[in-house]
């Protein structure tokens, strides 16, 4: 559950991954677990939270990448090959296969423009 307190901010959550990340811009949120009041955060500006259905965990981040996805960008810091082709396969509605053995290389690069 969010709870928005006058602000602007960005949630990632998809129903195939288990982690929901929520990142403030500006204002305030509470950011709490469905049915667990208890279990919940207050964002301040250039927070990020990752809650993965037991714990939250919270972090300074870098707005402009977690809200990148807005004007066609893609940033990758250190994302494992994995996860940096799941975020593609999910913005493009695309199937990402591997026919050999995943990758095992992390992506630090800012994408635009990709076509599919």
């Amino acid at each position: 559950m969010l709870e928005v307190l006058g602000t602007k901010f960005n949630v990632t959550a998809y129903p195939n991954i288990k982690t929901t990340k929520t990142t403030l811009l500006e204002g305030k949120v509470v950011v709490s677990a469905a049915g667990y009041p208890s279990k919940s955060v207050l964002l301040t500006p250039g927070k990020q939270s990752s809650f993965d259905g037991n714990a939250f965990q919270i972090k300074e981040v870098d707005v402009d990448q977690a809200i990148a996805w807005k004007d066609g960008l893609f940033y990758f810091d250190g994302e494992d090959a994995k996860e940096a082709f799941e975020q593609l396969g999910k913005w493009y509605d695309i199937d990402i296969q591997y026919i050999a053995k995943e990758p095992r290389v992390a992506f630090s690069e800012q994408l635009s423009g990709i076509r599919v």
